[in-house]
């Protein structure tokens, strides 16, 4: 996927808005692809859009049900927020984490 790695590549040479962009082409096309949400988000993250960069940490789980890494960094990002009783309920997510079973505070939709 062309876009995937323009993404990929301007990530690591710090073009965050460029790399945000890219992201952003692949999930028109495919909306459910997970690494290109995990990567929007730490693009967004970078550039200080939180809710923004917490948002697609969710769809990542969203497509990825149970994602450990996934579940860790919505942790991540809502502590930054300083949302810190949810943060850690992600942070110290089980392997079995279902967005489903989660209180109305901490859904991941």
């Amino acid at each position: 996927d062309a876009q995937l790695n323009l993404g990929s590549t301007l990530l690591r040479l710090g073009q965050l808005e460029g790399a945000a962009s890219a992201y952003a082409a692949v999930l028109q096309l495919r909306p459910d692809h997970y690494d290109a949400h995990v990567n929007l988000a730490i693009s967004l993250d970078g550039m200080r859009q939180l809710d923004a960069a917490l948002a697609s940490y969710r769809r990542a789980l969203e497509a990825r049900p149970g994602d450990l890494t996934a579940q860790r960094k919505i942790g991540a990002a809502l502590a930054r927020l300083g949302r810190n009783e949810e943060a850690l309920a992600f942070r110290q997510a089980p392997r079995t984490m279902d967005c489903s079973t989660m209180t109305s505070a901490s859904r991941c939709t």
